[in-house]
């Protein structure tokens, strides 16, 4: 597996202070071991992410932050959870994402693509777009978005003056 490519798409740049990790590495070689894992846990005490609900955080807070990468070659997924409110899965080629907000368990998706569902308690258009401001344009899928598929209930929404609340976002982009 080539970590390089999973530590890349960490946004290390929203992020600043210092925090305890605790990193196991499963490597396999008995019958209750299938495959070789990395796993990374840790509160994020001590560690402020500059970003919009749900991800952002104080250096003060604790937010939970449990990673499992399958690192052998083959089929194999990975998981993402942080906080209570963000539990996410990745096909190893990351050709296969799944997102689940605001609680619950992710679902794998049977078909490539961007993945989310469940429900935001605020999403504030005007702080997404100064968070994404600048973020590199490149998607890995030869410049163009993939498949992305959105099913997400949001508590309340602002974008400038417009605000809505107890909105369904159900929508879906084809890169095809």
């Amino acid at each position: 597996a080539n970590l390089g490519q999973w530590l890349t798409m960490l946004p290390t740049h929203r992020m600043s202070g210092r925090a305890a990790f605790d990193i196991d590495i499963t490597i396999p070689g008995t019958a209750a071991v299938e495959s070789a894992r990395l796993q990374v846990n840790s509160s994020l005490e001590g560690i402020a992410v500059e970003a919009p609900e749900p991800f952002g955080k104080t250096a003060s807070q604790q937010k939970a932050l449990s990673v499992d990468i399958p690192l052998d070659e083959g089929p194999g997924w990975g998981t993402v959870r942080y906080g209570d409110r963000v539990d996410a899965g990745f096909s190893r080629d990351g050709r296969r994402i799944s997102l689940q907000l605001g609680g619950g368990a992710h679902t794998a998706p049977t078909r490539d693509g961007i993945h989310a569902a469940g429900q935001i308690r605020h999403v504030d258009v005007e702080a997404w777009r100064e968070a994404l401001a600048g973020e590199a344009t490149s998607t890995g899928h030869g410049g163009r978005l993939p498949d992305i598929s959105l099913a997400l209930q949001i508590d309340s929404f602002s974008a400038g003056a417009l605000r809505s609340e107890d909105m369904t976002l159900d929508a879906r982009h084809s890169a095809g």
